[in-house]
């Protein structure tokens, strides 16, 4: 790759860390290929699961609340007095009184046919589902969402009610 050269990158993995982000290429499928003009920006595998548009929420996996870290936004484990906490992605120390509180929950999603998909979700997102001001698992499992994902991964595009 040149400086100043555009190209279409495609089953690329961007990782961040410590306000670094890196290029991981998995050692199969990615490709990358050299265009004359990047043109617009978007993803072009997103598609809308027809079968998982206006589904019900069947369970709720996991529900936690969590501290975010300042720096990179990985969870952050208090510890001592809870005063302060670790990053558990760059390691960090931190004032616990500066990190962000974080909600996130694993769903399991109907599917046509009678199959399931799980999809965490996080933060805002989660509140676009429940139809309550408060999020609880209770509040989750009466939702009736629709979901917009990636194709090939179970990632929020959009949702709504």
């Amino acid at each position: 790759m040149e400086q100043g050269k555009s190209y279409h990158l495609k089953q690329v993995v961007v990782k961040s860390y410590q306000h670094e982000k890196s290029l991981q290429f998995p050692k199969q499928g990615a490709t990358i290929e050299q265009v004359s003009d990047i043109g617009t920006v978007a993803p072009d595998d997103v598609t809308t699961y027809d079968d998982v548009a206006n589904s019900e929420v069947a369970g709720v996996l996991s529900f936690d609340n969590f501290l975010m870290c300042i720096t990179c936004k990985s969870k952050v484990d208090a510890f001592g007095d809870d005063k302060l906490g670790t990053c558990s992605s760059c390691e960090m120390i931190q004032k616990v009184n500066l990190c962000s509180k974080q909600v996130r929950a694993k769903l399991l999603l109907t599917r046509a046919g009678g199959n399931y998909i799980t999809l965490t979700v996080f933060g805002n997102h989660l509140n676009n589902i429940c139809e309550q001001e408060t999020v609880t698992p209770d509040n989750l499992l009466t939702a009736r969402p629709s979901f917009q994902l990636y194709l090939q991964r179970p990632i929020i595009n959009t949702i709504s009610r």
